[in-house]
């Protein structure tokens, strides 16, 4: 059971990866606002599909390595994100003001989120 969950994290990192690059690519690029627009909806839908698998994973392997896992660390680092992603949630509406938010925050969010997908690719790695 636990191993399967981490395959479906470790194939959605892969996807989720592949649009936060896609993102990074649009910023700074007023031209492609609509796009990015798409693209930050369905990273956003991915995403909280994405942290509800990792919360259950974690749970149950918290569990099963008697406390070793870094479940809580973890779920800080989910909060952290979250914060960034808020603030870009909040200017979405205003293109002028979501442009400066992507400048700072989206660029925050994509590069502390690539960190951390590996940091949970390498625990993975470490339990084969």
């Amino acid at each position: 059971m636990i191993m399967l969950g981490i395959g479906a994290i470790r194939r959605e990192h892969i996807q989720i990866k592949s649009v936060l690059s896609d993102l990074g690519s649009i910023i700074g690029n007023a031209s492609k606002f609509n796009s990015f627009i798409f693209l930050f909806k369905e990273f956003g839908r991915m995403w909280k599909e994405h942290e509800e698998k990792e919360e259950v994973v974690f749970q149950a392997l918290t569990k099963k390595v008697k406390g070793e896992f870094p479940e809580k660390m973890l779920l800080e680092q989910h909060r952290e994100l979250k914060g960034h992603w808020l603030v870009l949630k909040k200017f979405m509406g205003d293109p002028r003001s979501f442009a400066i938010a992507l400048d700072t925050d989206g660029r925050m969010l994509i590069e502390k989120f690539k960190i951390h997908i590996n940091y949970e690719e390498e625990l993975f790695n470490e339990m084969r």
